[in-house]
């Protein structure tokens, strides 16, 4: 080789050198920031990490995290934002995030961080008070503590399953009719994926009165308060056949309610209640009957119906569902405290909700046979958003239902309503009960 031409190949060769090191230079002017953890801070688990690669050559590949000095977490791809949490033992931990060049070349930040050992998860009930004496329904109020949230949140009665949050949940608050006598309430929050782990709290009460006597200051409804001495009233009371709750089906506007009727058997009062399905125009049509009040001062603390039913041996297979209501409509919410005794489909005592509409079995059977009065009391009470079922109560057996359906949001004024319906069957066969002794109680 001359030596012009040397020194033309020593030129071009210092100019790649100098091209090199430029690009060289660009990508190891990038940097990571770690903006989470603080270094030298004291986190508990699971610790969050945040992380950013600046410079002018963007990572072409994935960004790391090194847990003392092992690899724990990598981003799917090439990025220049890291943002995970990672669960860390307790202890001191060096945690490093590193980004990776196509020129194989890395930077890397890194935090020391303490990891505090998890607080233990603990249940608290702040109501009722452990050892004290009440009366139902039993406000429970309960808060779960810790550094996991539990799953759901449960109550349990002398160790049955008596109410559940939806998941997640650190709080509880509801209410549960109660029977008089000994109660052991125990609060369960469950925790892990899947929630196989629990922590719980219990206090023992004694209910001095159950669901069924009315709180002091309650107001009553005894009907036929509504009617005059005339065989119907229906400035007083109101009556459709279409615009019942359960669909389909629908019936004429006719007298479906008329009072000072003999009662059938000669015992008890003289004269009861007639509610009558007496025209039907189609299969499953409908009577609905009712009186309205007006606002009550709060939501409903506590609510009841009872009623004496006798249904004349001659209809014993031709109803569908009998039902009655005691409904509340207070701050553009309705509270439809509903009961439907089925005799075709389930068979069962079904509760009311209009979110989906639906009737709900409770797993009662409907046992109320032809040709025998029958003595029914449906007890429950309303909280903000929630309408509960607690007990009901035929022919002296008290079963506790514990359902809770939602209100329903809806632009109403304020007011009380009381209700019965009858429905008839597929076969569209009119038929009558005979009421008696029909009483609403509220408080407030």
């Amino acid at each position: 080789m001359g030596l012009k031409s040397d020194y033309i190949y020593r030129g071009i060769l210092a100019g790649a050198i100098s091209v090199l090191s430029m690009f060289s230079a660009h990508a190891w002017a990038a940097t990571v920031s770690v903006s989470s953890p603080a270094g030298g801070a004291t986190v508990s688990s699971p610790v969050t990490v945040t992380a950013t690669a600046t410079g002018e050559t963007a990572p072409t590949g994935p960004m790391q995290i090194y847990d003392n000095s092992k690899l724990v977490y990598a981003t799917p791809g090439a990025t220049s934002t890291l943002n995970t949490s990672l669960s860390l033992a307790p202890g001191a931990h060096a945690l490093q995030v590193k980004a990776w060049y196509n020129n194989g070349s890395s930077v890397a930040s890194t935090v020391n961080v303490a990891v505090t050992a998890a607080a233990t998860p603990t249940i608290t009930i702040s109501s009722p008070v452990d050892g004290a004496t009440i009366s139902s329904p039993v406000a429970v109020t309960a808060a779960a503590s810790g550094e996991t949230i539990p799953g759901d949140m449960q109550i349990y009665d002398n160790g049955a399953l008596a109410y559940e949050t939806p998941a997640p949940a650190t709080t509880l608050s509801t209410s549960l009719n109660l029977a008089a006598g000994a109660h052991t309430l125990t609060v369960k929050g469950w925790y892990g994926n899947p929630a196989s782990n629990n922590v719980m709290s219990s206090v023992s009460i004694t209910v001095a009165s159950g669901g069924d006597n009315p709180p002091a200051g309650s107001t009553t409804f005894a009907f036929p308060y509504y009617l005059s001495a005339a065989s119907h009233n229906p400035s007083l009371w109101n009556e459709c056949g279409t615009c019942a709750n359960s669909n389909p089906g629908s019936g004429p506007t006719v007298n479906y309610i008329i009072s000072g009727v003999a009662n059938p058997t000669g015992s008890g009062s003289e004269t009861v209640l007639k509610f009558n399905l007496a025209q039907v125009n189609g299969p499953y049509a409908d009577g609905y009957s009712w009186v309205e009040d007006g606002a009550r001062p709060a939501l409903a603390s506590y609510v009841s119906i009872s009623m004496d039913m006798y249904i004349p041996p001659q209809f014993a297979n031709t109803k569908q569902q009998i039902e009655f209501e005691a409904q509340q409509q207070f701050n553009n919410e309705i509270y439809d405290f509903a009961w439907g005794a089925n005799f075709k489909a389930s068979g069962q005592w079904a509760t009311w909700t209009y979110n989906p509409a639906s009737w709900n079995p409770t797993g009662i059977a409907n046992n109320l046979t032809a040709g025998v009065w029958h003595h029914i009391t449906a007890v429950g009470h309303f909280t903000p958003g929630q309408v509960h079922y607690d007990t009901l109560t035929v022919d002296g057996t008290t079963n506790t239902i514990n359902q809770v359906q939602p209100a329903t949001p809806k632009t109403v004024s304020d007011k009380f309503t009381n209700a019965i319906q009858l429905d008839s069957d597929s076969a569209a066969e009119p038929y009558y009960i005979y009421i008696d002794n029909l009483k609403v109680v509220v408080n407030p």
